[in-house]
């Protein structure tokens, strides 16, 4: 096999493996203590139940199909921050771009007795 060929077949894996980048944005001076990621709800709708705003993060993904694989670190990021959930946000992108996968890391707030 030449080199051509082998150099070509490894561009069509990355491709096809896709990748994603991440960013995530603390709100205020106040930190949680990390939470477990099998307890991060998702939501696409802001939930009735008192909650405070964290922050937000949001994943970038090369394309459409690693999209559970971007959700699931979306709930590795918030619960790093200490949430119980997030709320995902739609974002408006170029119809051929892949969306980015936006959301609110929420808490829960304590009932007072």
């Amino acid at each position: 096999m030449n080199i051509r060929k082998v150099f070509y077949l490894l561009l069509v894996a990355l491709f096809f493996q896709g990748c994603a980048a991440f960013q995530s944005i603390h709100y205020g001076e106040e930190y949680s203590p990390p939470t477990h990621v099998e307890n991060i709800q998702l939501f696409s709708y802001n939930p009735e139940k008192g909650y405070v705003e964290l922050g937000q993060v949001t994943v970038f993904g090369v394309t459409h199909s690693n999209r559970i694989h971007m959700l699931g670190r979306l709930k590795e990021m918030a619960a790093e921050m200490g949430g119980d959930a997030v709320v995902l946000q739609e974002r408006k992108t170029p119809l051929y771009t892949p969306k980015p996968i936006v959301g609110t890391v929420i808490k829960w707030q304590q009932e007072q007795l």
